[in-house]
């Protein structure tokens, strides 16, 4: 078959793949060398962009003239000479998170314009008013606590009340709130308790970012789990929410939430949210031929809430069933494995799987299709070590390196490869749930028993290094 010239703005795509690989790897010394080892990638990438033919320089040269005027500035602060002391200067945490999302404004991708979220708000007075069983508010020496709990005859479980008004808690704490306020069944809300972790939402001003991270970090997130976003419009926070269950926040002045959010917690019925840019954090779904389809990161999401009980089913087109979940199988079987009830976990997971169209013939148990799964991504690690501040900035260097590839598809019309087999009603959609499935305790401890065997007969050869950075 006859392979089509590529056009220029596809070769310049693969440049730029380069490029951006090329800046990942000077992100492998310390820290302190960081800037100006990328000031120096930058420079020489830009000599090679400069020797491209017109037609395709003119996709690369605007966007990197910017990086190496921020990447400058970084290297050289207030336009001093280089010296081993500037070079080896250490950079707090806070400002190498401060240059990621500088740069990502470098990148930015323009979403496409979409009605307005209608906003519901109740205060914290009042859901402790309507609901004195399960919600109360008592003040302590942490401030204004907040108390609550599925059911009258449970303990109470107890979070501080952020004491500014630009950060709000996300995830969990929120979704309990709005599932006791929607009359959530039980075990919706027990699946939520005790919060696994805490995560955040803020819109730092110009000079407030610290005491942001230090309100955050007093009210049990970690650094990774303060999402800083610049636009305060609340409407706007809630639209790019990955799920429907999520588009809900809690903060000082109480709970905000989307009438989608709310018709989630009633049914129990969980959607993808369409796909909207949340810069860094991508999308979790996109449009194939006219259809929404939920990307693999998206689907891991969506079982992930199932399995756990946080919901009872979600939908998808029968055509999504060839989005193949992919690493997402190991990562969220890694999470389920350090649970409590693991086997239990694990095996919703395969059940929900198998409906949803993610198990292969011949894989009976979720052993089988892991052990397939390791064989597609060697270089996965079991371990989930704690990450130290230098790992975290890296992590959120790769979601900037993955940004700037889809703005650079998107801006300049380079299509993906995707391809999928068509076949009449595969836009029909479907209802993945585990309705009619029993957990078996027996089967569950066996499964749970079998995780440490499992990784290690996976583990046993050690992935080469060419080929873990190749992945």
């Amino acid at each position: 078959m006859a392979h089509r010239e590529l056009r220029s703005e596809e070769i310049a795509y693969q440049h730029f793949q380069q490029t951006v690989d090329r800046c990942l790897k000077a992100l492998e010394g310390e820290p302190s060398t960081w800037f100006i080892r990328l000031y120096r990638t930058v420079h020489r990438e830009k000599g090679l962009i400069q020797s491209l033919p017109e037609q395709q320089r003119v996709f690369l040269i605007d966007e990197i003239e910017e990086v190496l005027d921020l990447l400058r500035e970084w290297a050289r602060p207030e336009g001093e000479k280089r010296s081993r002391e500037s070079v080896v200067r250490a950079v707090p945490f806070s400002v190498l998170q401060e240059r990621v999302h500088e740069l990502e404004r470098v990148f930015a991708i323009p979403n496409r314009e979409t009605a307005p979220l209608e906003v519901h708000r109740i205060s914290s007075q009042e859901l402790a008013q309507r609901f004195p069983d399960q919600i109360e508010l008592v003040t302590d020496e942490r401030g204004v606590v907040m108390r609550f709990r599925a059911e009258k005859a449970d303990a109470w479980t107890e979070l501080a009340v952020p004491a500014r008004g630009d950060i709000l808690y996300k995830g969990g704490v929120p979704r309990i709130l709005l599932k006791i306020l929607a009359g959530s069944p039980p075990s919706m809300l027990r699946a939520e308790i005790p919060m696994n972790d805490i995560d955040m939402i803020a819109w730092p001003g110009k000079d407030n970012k610290a005491e942001i991270i230090e309100e955050g970090l007093r009210l049990g997130a970690d650094l990774e789990g303060i999402e800083m976003v610049e636009d305060p419009d609340m409407s706007e926070a809630l639209k790019v929410r990955d799920v429907d269950l999520n588009q809900c926040l809690f903060g000082r002045d109480g709970l905000v939430y989307s009438g989608n959010a709310m018709e989630a917690m009633r049914t129990g019925m969980l959607h993808i949210m369409d796909p909207l840019e949340r810069g860094l954090y991508g999308a979790e779904s996109f449009f194939y031929s006219g259809m929404k389809m939920t990307k693999a990161r998206g689907m891991y999401r969506l079982i992930k809430f199932v399995a756990e009980g946080k919901a009872q089913a979600f939908d998808q087109t029968m055509l999504n069933r060839q989005v193949d979940l992919g690493i997402y199988w190991l990562v969220l079987a890694r999470k389920f494995a350090k649970k409590k009830n693991a086997g239990e976990l694990l095996n919703r997971f395969y059940e929900i799987g198998k409906r949803a169209g993610q198990v292969r013939e011949g894989e009976n148990d979720i052993y089988d299709v892991l052990s397939r799964a390791r064989e597609q991504f060697p270089f996965f690690a079991f371990s989930d070590t704690k990450q130290s501040e230098a790992d975290i900035a890296r992590w959120l260097s790769r979601k900037l390196a993955k940004m700037a590839n889809r703005q650079f598809r998107i801006t300049r019309g380079v299509t993906t490869s995707a391809d999928y087999v068509r076949a009449d009603g595969d836009d029909a959609r479907e209802r993945i749930s585990l309705d009619g499935y029993a957990d078996d305790p027996e089967r569950d401890a066996q499964t749970a028993a079998a995780w440490e065997s499992f990784v290690r007969s996976v583990t046993a050869a050690p992935v080469p290094a060419q080929e873990r950075q190749a992945a």
